[in-house]
């Protein structure tokens, strides 16, 4: 297939904070890819209604000469085969735009549906992580599908056109059951215990346990009597220099 997705038509497909970088674009030193969370808004930097990411987190990041870059990847996109594709087709074109090298540092992050993405595409994307912090992660759609009709019926929507049955389609976008496709990078995981719409227990507590007895490099902070994606200056700290550092 030909190619769509390229330097002349990104800014269709994703935002940056360009424009906060320390050095100019001459001085990026590594990627951020932020995947957008359900209706396509980030607890982190951006929504799909923005020109460019200039909040604290953006900007943090491009104090340190990391390019921030916000993909539209669907507000109900739950990381499937398309939205793999077009996350690939992106990068792809961030790295020719920017004259990048191909070996160049790739962090994945997100929060709530894109802390799913950025999971999922650390286990199914071309373009290989070298770390993935995510946020109140969605970890097992079958759980988050009884929640509310609007997640039920995008999950449907995600999952409806794969050629297998319904319940393994939903597994395999899933990262509760894909752990043990999850490349041997470093991890963050935050989640808040009074989570009450992607509930802990159902979600990134059963994550973690596997991810442990996985043996995979993770760190997790859990903060206490906050609710979904709810960040203190504390914990935005905390992820923003696992990014930079990792």
């Amino acid at each position: 297939m030909e190619k769509f997705i390229t330097v002349k038509n990104i800014e269709d497909f994703c935002i940056t904070n360009e424009k906060c970088l320390k050095d100019g674009i001459n001085g990026i030193k590594k990627l951020a890819i932020e995947f957008p969370g359900f209706d396509g808004n980030s607890c982190l930097s951006g929504n799909f209604n923005n020109n460019e990411l200039n909040n604290g987190f953006a900007q943090t990041l491009g104090e340190a000469n990391i390019l921030l870059v916000y993909v539209f990847t669907g507000p109900w996109n739950w990381m499937r085969d398309v939205s793999v594709k077009t996350v690939d087709d992106i990068i792809e074109s961030v790295i020719e735009k920017y004259k990048l090298s191909e070996n160049i540092e790739i962090v994945l992050t997100g929060g709530s549906m894109g802390g799913l993405g950025a999971l999922m595409y650390a286990a199914k994307g071309k373009y290989k992580a070298t770390a993935c912090a995510v946020s109140c992660p969605v970890c097992d759609l079958f759980a988050v599908s009884k929640f509310s009709h609007f997640f039920a019926a995008s999950v449907y929507f995600a999952c409806a056109h794969y050629n297998c049955d319904y319940n393994t389609a939903v597994k395999g976008l899933s990262p509760l059951y894909r752990v043990k496709d999850f490349p041997k990078i470093k991890y963050f995981v935050l989640w808040c215990d009074k989570d009450d719409v992607i509930y802990p227990d159902e979600n990134a507590i059963p994550l973690i346990e596997k991810m442990t007895a996985a043996g995979l490099d993770l760190k997790t902070l859990r903060l206490e009597n906050k609710g979904h994606c709810e960040h203190t200056l504390e914990s935005m700290r905390e992820m923003v220099e696992f990014i930079k550092n990792e």
